[in-house]
Order: C-alpha cells, then sequence, then structure tokens
C-alpha cells in the first residue's frame, strides 16, 4: 500500500508535528511505501499541484497542530482548495488517520 502524509504544521518539516510524523513514516515504512506533502513547503500550492500524490494514495495520514484550539491555517487552506474533490476517487475508499499535536508548544 501507499500512504501519503499530509503534514500541514506551521512549523512545515521542523517542529513537534514534524516529530510525530517522523516516527509514523518509521512504523508505516515496515508495511507501505510512505510520500509526505509539507503543506507549508508550497502556501500557494493548489489541487491540480497535490491530485497526483492524492491520487497515487491508498491511504492518508493529517497532521496538524492545535492553533487556538484549531487546526493549522494550513490544514484549513487544503481543506477548502480540496473541496471540489469530495466524493471523488480521490478520497472514496481510503482510510485516514489524523495526527495532533499539543496546543502551540
Amino acid at each position: 500500500p501507499r500512504v501519503l502524509l499530509l503534514n500541514a504544521a506551521l512549523g512545515g518539516a521542523t517542529g513537534n508535528t514534524a516529530q510525530a510524523l517522523a516516527r509514523v513514516r518509521r512504523q508505516l515504512a515496515r508495511h507501505a511505501s510512505v510520500s509526505e506533502l509539507v503543506l507549508a513547503d508550497e502556501p500557494a500550492a493548489g489541487l491540480a499541484d497535490w491530485r497526483a500524490a492524492l491520487a497515487a494514495a491508498d491511504g492518508f495520514v493529517f497532521a496538524t497542530g492545535t492553533h487556538w484550539d484549531g487546526w493549522s491555517s494550513h490544514l484549513q487552506r487544503f481543506l477548502e482548495v480540496a473541496t471540489p474533490a469530495e466524493c471523488s476517487p480521490l478520497w472514496l475508499g481510503k482510510p485516514a488517520v489524523v495526527v495532533v499535536t499539543e496546543h502551540s508548544v
């Protein structure tokens, strides 16, 4: 199986969420091919930029820190931009996991 990690942390590839995803990656790599999108690295990216990675994935791990008791702005934007793909093969039948790290620590 192919698993896509979606790192929506404000800190991108650094910080608590990246550390948590590194652990997830190590565990999943024993059983699956793992790739990652770091949303902070491409703040202007859109659905067309992500479509190939989303389509190739058999499952997803969404990861975010909490900020003011909610998810990151990167995750909010991702969900808004990806809305046109709702109920499409990009998502249907693919399991998803959410990793949330502690509030602004």
